[in-house]
């Protein structure tokens, strides 16, 4: 499974903004994310990518070839090599984000992620599989559970919000005029 991710997390609500360039190459595309300032001193990299930087409130990111978050099913490989750049979040929490992007690789992909340790964690976001684009949620507990919903009508951009309440954690989309879809609640 070849996979491009970005991933980010935060224990405050805050509207991150990521890019897909669309110089990148097919193996590692680069992704650029604007972040506030007001959080930017506590994120840090599980897997630093070889390539980023930042440029102002952009952060962009190139991410590294036959990188991804898996775990045994189906495939019955184990990956923990992904690019997250996280923050660490005690409580209740709500990271909304949106997502633009040329995706045309198998697996080009790019969303949030919450992780636990290398067993138990969740991502979500897009994904391009089969020359469809996804909203796509997987949820590991030793192994992983992948959940998909096609956009047939990829539109460019996708808005994500991943809440945590009360030990539960609630996955949306944007829906149309600016409701949210639930996608998945583990």
């Amino acid at each position: 499974m070849q996979a491009k991710s970005f991933s980010c997390h935060s224990r405050r609500r805050f509207t991150p903004r990521v890019r897909t360039g669309t110089e990148a190459q097919s193996l590692c595309p680069e992704v650029r994310h604007l972040f506030d300032r007001r959080y930017s001193f506590s994120m840090i990299w599980f897997n630093e990518p070889e390539t980023w930087k930042q440029e102002g409130e952009t952060l962009i990111v190139r991410a590294n070839p036959q990188t991804d978050f898996w775990r045994k099913t189906h495939y019955g490989f184990i990956r923990d090599n992904g690019h997250f750049y996280y923050q660490k979040a005690v409580g209740d929490f709500t990271v909304e984000t949106e997502l633009h992007g040329e995706f045309a690789s198998l697996y080009d992909q790019a969303g949030l992620m919450v992780r636990l340790n290398p067993a138990f964690w969740l991502k979500t976001g897009i994904e391009y599989v089969n020359d469809i684009h996804y909203v796509s949620a997987v949820v590991t507990r030793e192994y992983s559970d992948w959940s998909v919903v096609p956009l047939y009508a990829y539109p460019g951009s996708l808005r994500l919000r991943l809440r945590r309440e009360s030990g539960t954690v609630v996955i949306e989309y944007g829906g149309p005029q600016d409701s949210w879809v639930m996608l998945r609640t583990a």
